[in-house]
This record gives structure tokens, sequence and C-alpha cells, in this order.
């Protein structure tokens, strides 16, 4: 059976290419007249989750493209005679 993704949810978080999980940084739009423009330019960029909040959005986000570390695997290789 598939799972159903939290579409609200999904919309709102984006993951990296080490697999970190990413949501926008709060207050980017209100009352934006009040902040400075350091504020404003640090509202534009994402910060990361903890790892325990992404375990708990990777829950309402099963198909979230979060790519897993593995533990590399040695090469074999045969000698050729």
């Amino acid at each position: 059976m598939k799972l159903k993704t939290h579409k609200t949810t999904a919309k709102r978080l984006r993951s990296t290419g080490s697999g970190k999980v990413q949501i926008p940084t709060t207050a980017a739009s209100h009352l934006r007249h009040n902040k400075s423009r350091r504020q404003k330019a640090a509202a534009k960029r994402y910060s990361v989750l903890a790892k325990g909040m992404a375990k708990r959005f990777s829950k309402l986000t099963p198909y979230l493209k979060v790519s897993r570390k593995r533990a590399s695997q040695p090469v074999v290789t045969t000698p050729e005679a």
C-alpha cells in the first residue's frame, strides 16, 4: 500500500544533495518595512533542520528525495594471470 504525503509539509521542505532537510526561515514577508536590510537578506535563505525534526518530517513526506548515507563497500578485484 502506498504511503500518503502530507502535501502542505512537502511544499515547505526541500532537501540538499547530502540529504539534509531545509525549511524556509520565519518572518520573511510580514512587516518587512520594519526590518533591516540584513534581516531581509537573511530571510531569503533556508535553514537546516535538526536531525530529530527532520526525522519527524520524513514521516509526513515519505517520498522526499533524501539521500541516505551508506557505508562505502570495498572494491574487490581479481588478479588476472
